[in-house]
Order: C-alpha cells, then structure tokens, then sequence
C-alpha cells in the first residue's frame, strides 16, 4: 500500500490508542414516553425500526433516509441514555448476521454509492474494490475509529452488553418478534408502533462465491459478534 495509507492509519491508531478516541458510543433514539430506548446497528433493519417507531413518538416519518436525519427524533449518547433510563425501562437493539450485514454494507456503500463515504474514502477503498478488498481495509483499520456501518456489533453495544434490561433481537427473526417490541411499548404506556416494513434492507442469507474470499478477514473483525450473538461463523 501506499505510504500515504500509513500514515493516515497511524494518525488513526495514535487517536485511539494514546489519544482515548473511541467512536463506539453509537447514538441512540429515546422514547422518554414509552420508556425506551432502541439502540440502532446500521444495516440491520435500523431505517424500517426508525420509522417504525415514529409512531411511539407522536410523529409521522418521513420516508427512506430522511428518517435518519429526522430532528423531531430524540437522540442521544448510548453512554448517557443508559444512565438515564430507570430500572423499568426497555431497552433493546437488533443485530445481524456479521458476514451479511457486511456484504450489504459493501454492496450498498461501496458498490451502488461508490465509495462516496469519509469512512470509505479515509481507508482508500475505490467503488471498483472487490468485496474481499474492502473486508480486508476495515479489518486492519483501528476498531474504534470505524464508522458504525463497518465497525462490529458487539463494539457498538459493548456499553449495554452487561446491563440486565437489554434485550437483543436477530434481523433473520425479526418478523415474528416485532410484535414483543410492539407489547413492550404499549405495557409501558406508549403508543403502539406501526407494523415492521422492511425498508433499506436486503434480508437475504450470505451470498457464496465472489463475496466469501475474504472470510478469514470477515471472522478477524467480527469473531466477538458471532460469539455474543450466537450465530454461526461462515465457512466456505
């Protein structure tokens, strides 16, 4: 590689390891209402619960990405929100298979918007990168300096993993336990959300071929994802 890669990577790595910087303490969406709190993990149906749960919030969402940016949404710090939240709150957040939330990473940020992120960009990988390629960058990039498309899961909920009122559901079951997020809400006084729609999410199980080359990089920055969530580790 390039030394104009290395020495953005140690610029990196220096923030991280000498400098504390730590991008892993993901935002939040708060129900103060409902009492809870959803902790969103990038493509992993996180546009479909935002909207979703729009309706918990008294408002309605706009449509596609613009729910992202939606200021009438209450955000926050997970750090903070975890210590805000009472005993009785319910907190939850749901997660994905590693090797597919990767591939619908790659396909989505890389090969359909061309690599137009910072993130993406920062890391030099090019809209022409191969899927092997572009699992190889973000496994050698400092963990806590990924964006949170890229960065692994459990790192994302590495504040919540221990706290006794979260409660962690699977993408691949996610139709038949909307509705426990749908009686939680309402058992807490909340309006009730909408009917989950997928939206901005490929649902399908890893693809073989072209996309599973770079497997031994997939299970080097996601191995503490399929060991916290139970899933098990692709093979070829």
């Amino acid at each position: 590689m390039r030394l104009s890669y290395w020495r953005v990577w140690l610029r990196h790595w220096w923030r991280q390891n000498i400098g504390g910087e730590d991008r892993s303490d993901t935002k939040v969406m708060v129900l103060e209402a409902a009492k809870t709190l959803y902790i969103p993990i990038p493509k992993a149906a996180n546009t479909s619960a935002r909207r979703a749960l729009c309706t918990s919030l008294g408002i309605e969402p706009l449509d596609g990405d613009a729910v992202h940016r939606d200021p009438r949404i209450p955000i926050l710090p997970l750090s903070e929100a975890l210590m805000r939240a009472g005993e009785d709150w319910f907190i939850f957040t749901i997660v994905r298979d590693p090797l597919t939330r990767a591939q619908s990473a790659y396909r989505n940020k890389v090969v359909e918007e061309g690599a137009q992120m910072n993130a993406l960009r920062t890391v030099k990988v090019r809209p022409s990168d191969s899927f092997e390629q572009f699992i190889t960058a973000m496994a050698r990039w400092p963990r806590k300096m990924l964006n949170d498309h890229f960065m692994p899961q459990s790192m994302l909920l590495s504040r919540a993993l221990a706290d006794p009122r979260l409660r962690v559901f699977h993408v691949e079951t996610l139709g038949d336990d909307w509705p426990v997020v749908q009686n939680e809400i309402v058992q807490r006084g909340g309006e009730r959300p909408t009917d989950l729609g997928i939206a901005n999410a490929t649902l399908k199980p890893a693809e073989k071929g072209a996309e599973t080359e770079g497997l031994a990089w997939v299970l080097k920055l996601y191995g503490e994802d399929y060991k916290a969530f139970g899933y098990a580790p692709p093979t070829r």
